[in-house]
């Protein structure tokens, strides 16, 4: 029996292929595996709903300064021009730097590394911000155009904070420039806003009658007519919608700055003690399908806001079925904008929550 155990033991010593942790990773020889390392991230309770991209451990590897995202699942070998490999996480990496002599493969959430003779490794773990190397990594995910406004907005969150020193102060203060900022573009389609009520109330009565008396082509025509005669194109709903999209890009790039930069991890602001996280005040003991866990107060704070300006929602230019119409959008848009941003982290919903205060106050001031 003894004998045998020992060539067992001898057996399994012989054996390539074993499990590694990547930070005890430094030299290769044979074939190793590396396990998704887990550590990477810094949060003990997982993210619901549309969040749960936090809680992901990402496999890349980097060719030529471009991130390439590798499926998890899938066997994917790492090209040999490609200069580090390894995961990211929503904060930190853990990267292999790529050696001559050495072939790397992911697959089944683990890391092959092979060599035909032992070849020492160099490999980064920690936060991204640590190493200038792996900058690339920020918000790589974005189109570059994105990434560089999401980085934009980060360079001036962090010049907020250097005169404020509170990140929550700091992202209410942000709140308010990016109102200020994109003001031209708010009133811009306040105006048009007000041209598309003058419009319907216009032409109102007239398509109204023209439903009674025409059918098919000809009440197409004779709407095209009425739309002539009062001067008005067919497409002056757009142009307010193609100023709000202007602001849509704005708002990915902020979202993803909040939600991604690590200088807000373990920092308090009123009853939040995490903006990196939602702010939890207990928890449920049971789970909510895409809310999670716990009582978040702040998402209410935002939809209560939202539910405020829109009882006091009036447009005097528009039809009343109109104005019926957009309140019973805007009472959506609050219950879905609940739904969606309850999970995630407080710092997202707290910017969110001064913007819709922010608007309410505009609409208070210049009307809707």
């Amino acid at each position: 029996m003894k004998n045998a155990l020992i060539i067992l033991g001898l057996l399994l010593c012989s054996m390539a292929i074993h499990s590694e942790d990547i930070r005890t990773l430094d030299t290769v020889n044979g074939k190793q595996e590396v396990d998704t390392p887990q550590f990477l991230v810094t949060h003990d309770k997982p993210f619901y709903g549309l969040a749960f991209i936090y809680n992901q451990v990402q496999p890349i590897y980097l060719l030529d300064g471009e991130v390439v995202f590798v499926d998890p699942e899938t066997k994917t070998d790492v090209p040999v021009e490609a200069s580090h490999y390894g995961w990211k996480s929503r904060y930190q990496l853990a990267m292999v730097e790529q050696k001559d002599g050495v072939s790397a493969q992911f697959g089944n959430n683990r890391l092959i590394i092979s060599s035909h003779q032992e070849i020492s490794l160099q490999t980064s773990v920690g936060y991204i911000e640590e190493y200038a190397s792996f900058h690339v990594l920020k918000y790589a995910h974005l189109w570059g155009w994105l990434r560089q406004l999401s980085l934009g907005i980060e360079w001036l969150l962090s010049t907020i904070n250097q005169s404020i020193g509170h990140w929550g102060w700091s992202i209410v203060v942000l709140s308010l420039v990016m109102k200020l900022l994109l003001l031209p573009i708010g009133l811009m389609t306040l105006r048009f806003q007000r041209m598309v009520s003058k419009n319907q109330t216009l032409l109102a009565p007239k398509l109204a009658e023209i439903k009674q008396q025409y059918k098919g082509e000809q009440a197409h025509n004779a709407m095209m007519a009425a739309h002539k005669e009062l001067g008005i194109t067919p497409f002056y709903t757009l142009k307010p919608m193609m100023t709000n999209l202007i602001q849509i890009p704005i708002l990915v790039a902020i979202f993803n700055v909040l939600g991604e930069m690590s200088q807000l991890e373990g920092q308090a602001f009123l009853w939040i003690s995490d903006l990196s996280l939602p702010d939890t005040l207990f928890g449920l003991g049971f789970s909510i399908p895409l809310l999670g866990t716990g009582f978040n107060l702040l998402p209410f704070v935002m939809t209560f806001i939202t539910l405020l300006s829109t009882v006091f929602y009036k447009n005097e230019l528009a039809p009343a079925s109109e104005t019926k119409k957009t309140k019973i959008n805007l009472y959506l848009m609050a219950f879905a904008f609940f739904v969606l941003f309850y999970p995630f982290p407080a710092a997202m919903v707290l910017y969110w929550a001064m913007a819709n205060l922010l608007q309410f106050i505009q609409q208070k001031v210049l009307g809707n």
